[in-house]
Parts: structure tokens; C-alpha cells; sequence
């Protein structure tokens, strides 16, 4: 019985404590990688943004992957033009998984208990 109780607390922390994690670099070219990153807490979603030169003859891509606001994120515009960067040629928002996923654990814990009572 303690054991469920103390698996159904250890669920509820993982549905509060869960965080998102992105991959975080930037780099000349067409890939980038690195270890994932823990992002702030407001930001939550993962972008994958790709730039291409302007002018058009400088022919160097750049790519940056970033935590974002997924408004943010869902704001920029193929085309648009970034100081520094160029412009973007393509982009991804990946909203990260919610509390959902755990609050699910959490509920399937409540109910394994519930019927082992």
C-alpha cells in the first residue's frame, strides 16, 4: 500500500517538475548539433530555423536551433529577413509534450491503486 501511495506522489512530481529540454546551437552550413538543453520555464516550444545568405552570392546557410515562445516561433515568415542571419528559408516549431503525459501516469497510478485495494 505504501509502495502505490508513494508511486502515485512520485507521479504527481513528474507531472509538475517535467521541463522542456531542446537542442540548442548554431552553426554555417545545414546541420547543427548538441546535447539537449534544459529551456527556461516560459519557453516552450523547440525551433529549427534555416537561413539562406543574402546577398544570394555570399553562399553560406546558417541554421539555429533555439527555445522559443511558440508564438514566437509561429510568428516568423519564410522570406523574412534576420539581421545577421539572412533570411529564413525554412522553420519548424516543435511544441514540447505538456504535463499531459505525466498527469496521465499520475491518473494510472490512482486507478492501479484503486484496484488493488
Amino acid at each position: 500500500m505504501q509502495a502505490l501511495l508513494g508511486l502515485l506522489f512520485f507521479s504527481l512530481l513528474l507531472a509538475t517538475g517535467a521541463s522542456l529540454q531542446c537542442e540548442i546551437c548554431t552553426a554555417t552550413g545545414q546541420t547543427c548539433s548538441s546535447d539537449n538543453v534544459e529551456c527556461d520555464p516560459q519557453l516552450d516550444t523547440c525551433a529549427v530555423v534555416q537561413y539562406e545568405p543574402t546577398p544570394p552570392s555570399v553562399n553560406v546557410s546558417k541554421i539555429v536551433k533555439e527555445c522559443l515562445v511558440k508564438t514566437d516561433c509561429e510568428k516568423k515568415k519564410i522570406g523574412e529577413s534576420v539581421l545577421g542571419l539572412g533570411k529564413i528559408k525554412t522553420f519548424e516549431c516543435n511544441k514540447a509534450p505538456g504535463a499531459a503525459a505525466s498527469l496521465l501516469l499520475a491518473f494510472s497510478s490512482l486507478l492501479l491503486m484503486k484496484s488493488l485495494l
